[in-house]
C-alpha cells in the first residue's frame, strides 16, 4: 500500500497496517521534509503496524538534488 501523507492530511487507520509482516518507509532524498516526515510514519507503524521496518530513500540518482545526507 502507497498510503502517503501529504500537507494537511493525517496517517491512515490501521486497517492497511493489518496483517503485515513488515513495512517501508520510503522519503524522497531530494527533499528534507519528507525524510523528516518518517519519523511520524515510524510512530505511526509502532503503534498499529508490523514490528519490522525497512527505510528506503527514493531519487538517489539525482546526487545534485539531494537534500539528505549519505549519514
Amino acid at each position: 500500500w502507497d498510503i502517503q501523507a501529504g500537507q494537511g492530511r493525517r496517517p491512515l487507520p490501521n486497517i492497511f497496517f493489518r496483517n503485515a509482516h513488515c513495512a517501508l518507509l520510503v522519503y524522497d532524498t531530494t527533499s528534507q521534509e519528507s525524510f523528516m516526515n518518517v519519523k511520524r510514519w515510524h510512530g505511526v507503524m509502532l503503534q498499529c503496524g508490523p514490528p519490522h521496518a525497512q527505510l528506503v530513500g527514493t531519487k538517489v540518482d539525482m546526487e545534485a538534488q539531494r537534500r539528505v545526507d549519505r549519514q
